[in-house]
């Protein structure tokens, strides 16, 4: 989308963001049919309403090796400029990177990943490169964003961790607008497994280098399901797990309807994941609408916590976000149960009142 260090100047800006997409053979009944209707999606509305780049979360493939980028360039081949032919002669859209966990696994250099993605990060020396990058965007006449991309995988980075995060200390001191940052691994997440460790440790470097509330945005996919918290209340950072890109679902434990527990999904995300169970229960079998009373705590889940089984209820989806000079529009597309995709959430920055449901 832009050089790393460099400025893109726009007069507003449209991105779809979405994370694993990789592909699996899976075993859990319908969890691995997500990512071609997910990107199915993002083609037509791209079609409809304008596009200008994909923010690709990471998990990208299961395996770094040279078949399994093979078809990611293949399955991504409608949405993303790359060296695999397009299926038609529609537009394709430049790609932002984020680095999983799994993207370079197998290959500590990134070698593969660097080649999939031509320009992606600084060359850091002995044959090696960064896969982390900042930016700036300016939309209008007076914003400037300050765009940060991480790699969240420290036990992954090895040495190069610590030159990620002393390069991290010297692009944070002037943020302009705020600060937007993209990394795969989720510094807040409900009922995820993975670490989380590598992000928390960059964000709270940021906030100790940074000036005070100048991270407005966090997005990232650790967890294969879609969330989002203010933890901060509206003046903070918005943070948002777009992992529903169509790998094997996970679960996500609510809590108790009515509860404060922590961390708190934003009464928006509450309302769109009931609207999704919701969406499901069309002529439902029995044990179908068991399962929905145990995602919306009703029936004999009335006070016990709320989980969303993903098996049951697929959370995939995608989420679009347009810059606009002096505001920030982002909302969560999920698959609905008739298969379509509609806006179940949504949210806007100001910076006067800075996040509210949109």
């Amino acid at each position: 989308m832009v050089t790393p260090g460099g400025a893109l100047a726009l007069p507003e800006l449209t991105i779809a963001m979405v994370g694993n997409t990789r592909q699996s053979a899976g075993l859990r009944g319908n969890s691995n049919n997500g990512s071609g209707a997910v990107i199915g999606d993002i083609t037509a509305q791209a079609m409809v309403s304008g596009l200008g780049g994909v923010i690709h979360l990471g998990d990208m493939v299961s395996s770094s090796t040279g078949s399994h980028w093979r078809g990611f360039a293949e399955q991504l081949a409608p949405i993303l400029d790359g060296t695999h032919p397009p299926p038609s002669a529609l537009r394709r859209y430049p790609v932002l990177p984020v680095v999983g966990d799994r993207d370079c696994a197998k290959e500590p250099s990134c070698e593969s990943f660097a080649k999939v993605f031509p320009g992606f990060g600084a060359e850091i020396g002995f044959g090696r490169v960064a896969t982390w990058q900042h930016f700036d965007l300016k939309i209008g006449d007076k914003d400037r964003w300050r765009v940060i991309v991480l790699d969240s995988n420290k036990k992954g980075l090895g040495s190069r961790w610590h030159e990620q995060v002393s390069w991290l200390k010297t692009v944070v001191g002037s943020p302009g607008t705020g600060i937007l940052v993209f990394l795969h691994e989720s510094p807040i997440a409900r009922g995820y497994k993975g670490r989380t460790d590598g992000a928390q440790e960059l964000l709270d470097l940021i906030a100790s280098q940074a000036p005070l509330l100048s991270v407005k945005g966090v997005f990232s996919a650790g967890p294969s399901n879609n969330q989002a918290f203010l933890p901060e209340g509206a003046l903070g950072p918005l943070y948002v797990v777009a992992g529903g890109g169509g790998a094997p679902g996970e679960d996500l434990p609510r809590g108790v309807a009515g509860e404060r527990d922590s961390p708190r999904l934003t009464v928006e995300m509450e309302k769109g994941l009931d609207g999704l169970v919701n969406s499901r229960l069309k002529d439902a079998n029995e044990a179908l609408v068991e399962a929905s009373h145990e995602a919306l705590g009703t029936g004999s889940f009335k006070t016990y916590p709320r989980v969303i089984d993903a098996s049951t209820f697929p959370m995939f989806g995608w989420w679009r976000m347009k810059l606009s000079p002096g505001s920030i529009s982002l909302g969560w597309r999920a698959q609905l149960g008739d298969g379509t995709f509609t806006n179940v959430a949504g949210f806007q920055w100001s910076q006067a009142a800075g996040w509210k449901a949109q």
